[in-house]
């Protein structure tokens, strides 16, 4: 059958039939090579596909992706880590330290670039330290549930050392000039 006959057969699937698609589907994820995540990924698409076509497949909570495949581990030592700060123009130095010191993944730094400059100029005018970072919520409490966190001296002193909050304050733009592209965080910086 192609995808139009099992779209069709899934919509006048009753009873026990109404499992034998997903019962194909889990069947091809389960010999599938690859790791966990991508056998789950590929079941996502499956379902993604008939819930797209109004023909839902049903939940199986019995059913459990496994891979003898382990997960890949990220193996980045504090050392690694630390080169990368050291070693990176004023513009990363400040990005990577601001977003370690205060927890923050790129949207939490993002928003914090945008919205938040004229409170750190005023932070570091007044000789403040740590800074505190006033962000709106993540996921489903954002702009319900805002919270802070704090940067501290070395953020801070990169911040000032790479002439951030100047050349934003001249140009109108954010402090950290941030883009996505392709999965991966670019930042951009252009020297004076």
């Amino acid at each position: 059958m192609g995808p139009d006959e099992l779209v069709v057969f899934q919509k006048a699937a009753g009873g026990k039939e109404l499992y034998r698609v997903l019962d194909v589907a889990e069947g091809y994820v389960s010999i599938l090579g690859g790791r966990v995540s991508t056998k789950a990924f590929n079941l996502a698409v499956i379902r993604s596909f008939f819930v797209h076509n109004r023909a839902p497949l049903p939940l199986d909570p019995g059913y459990r992706v496994r891979s003898e495949k382990p997960p890949v581990l990220g193996e980045l030592s504090y050392e690694d880590a630390r080169r990368i700060v050291e070693t990176s123009n004023s513009m990363f130095r400040a990005v990577f330290l601001c977003m370690a010191q205060g927890l923050m993944g790129f949207n939490e730094i993002s928003h914090w670039s945008k919205d938040g400059r004229v409170r750190v100029q005023t932070q570091i005018n007044g000789g403040e330290h740590p800074l505190r970072v006033s962000l709106p919520g993540r996921k489903r409490t954002r702009n319900r549930l805002p919270f802070y966190t704090f940067v501290g001296r070395e953020a801070i002193d990169a911040i000032t050392v790479a002439d951030l909050l100047e050349r934003a304050k001249r140009c109108r733009l954010r402090f950290f000039i941030l883009k996505i592209h392709y999965f991966i965080i670019s930042i951009l910086y252009s020297s004076r």
